[in-house]
């Protein structure tokens, strides 16, 4: 158990290395990114699909309005729920800059 708890203090200790700091900005920036162009390609897909589906019941003032809802609340739910697997998933890609200051450092 102790070698657990001397490793958790070697990792937190090295969070505020610069260069663990910088795979955590590029992680974090590319994820985002991700989840901005999922949100504009939903955004397409709902107004498609409502000027498909709904252009009878809606009047034409209210279609960009009921895209733009629907887009934000889907994409909130989105975010909530998949944030963590994107992040991991992105993450995987910038795995060398942490092995590689993880072995510089110890």
């Amino acid at each position: 158990m102790t070698l657990v708890f001397s490793a958790f203090l070697k990792a937190f200790g090295q969070f505020f290395d610069p260069r663990m700091q910088r795979v955590l900005v590029k992680t974090l920036l590319v994820t985002l990114l991700i989840f901005v162009t999922l949100a504009g390609a939903l955004w397409f897909a709902i107004a498609q699909g409502l000027e498909w589906a709904l252009i009878p019941f809606l009047p034409e003032d209210y279609e960009g309005a009921a895209a733009a809802v629907a887009t934000i609340l889907i994409s909130l739910i989105l975010f909530w729920l998949l944030f963590r697997v994107v992040a991991l998933a992105v993450l995987q890609f910038f795995d060398d800059d942490v092995v590689a200051a993880v072995a510089a450092r110890h």
